[in-house]
C-alpha cells in the first residue's frame, strides 16, 4: 500500500481523474478534485488509490530526439493564395 502525503496526486486503481490528497486518517484517504468547474470531495480506502505518475507523451520518445519538425499549416500540395485570382 502506498504512503500518501497531503497534496499528492492520486487516482483510483480502476481509473479516475486526478485527485489531490486532502488528509489521511488510518486507512482512509480524503481527496478533493475539480470536474467541469465543480469541486468534489470524498474519502477512499487507501487500497483503492495509487499515486498518479506523469508520463511523457509518445512524441518525445522519438529516436531522432524530439517531435516532428514544423511544416506549416499544411503538409504540401495546393495552390498558393492569390487575391483577386479567379
Amino acid at each position: 500500500m502506498d504512503n500518501f502525503e497531503i497534496g499528492a496526486l492520486v487516482v483510483l486503481t480502476a481509473g479516475s481523474m486526478r485527485m489531490a490528497v486532502e488528509s489521511v486518517e488510518g486507512d482512509r484517504v480524503a481527496c478533493v478534485w475539480c470536474h467541469e468547474g465543480k469541486i468534489g470531495r470524498d474519502s477512499f480506502d487507501a487500497r483503492l488509490l495509487k499515486k498518479w505518475e506523469h508520463r511523457e507523451e509518445e512524441r518525445h520518445s522519438r529516436p531522432e530526439g524530439g517531435a516532428r519538425p514544423f511544416r506549416g499549416d499544411r503538409e504540401g500540395g495546393g495552390k498558393p493564395y492569390a487575391p483577386g485570382a479567379t
